[in-house]
Parts: C-alpha cells; structure tokens; sequence
C-alpha cells in the first residue's frame, strides 16, 4: 500500500510498525527524530520530480 501524506504517514509509522517496508521522503527534515532512527534502514530519499510523479499528479 502506498500512503501520501505527512499525517497518515506519521500514524502509520508509529502505530503499525510492523507493516511498513519502505518509507519514501521527498524532504530532508519531515520525519521526528525517533522516527527518523528507528526506521532509518528503510528510507530511501526522492526528488522532487520523482515523488510529484509517484503522487500522480503532483501540485
């Protein structure tokens, strides 16, 4: 499943931990420091471009 949106991310990751195999960011700085460490072996950072282009449709 893909999750678009800082909000529903957040809760996915500290809720259902479990269930998330990789987190894309398009932004350096979004993610809560704990978060960030818990996870860090899942994160793969994106351009811009490239997240407006998995967004389908972008802004």
């Amino acid at each position: 499943m893909i999750i678009y949106g800082k909000q529903v991310c957040l809760y996915a990751l500290e809720h259902h931990p479990e269930a998330i195999r990789t987190v894309y960011v398009a932004k350096k700085g979004i993610l809560p420091q704990p978060l960030f460490h818990q996870f860090h072996d899942k994160i793969k950072f994106l351009e811009e471009k490239w997240a407006q282009s998995l967004s389908k449709g972008g802004n």
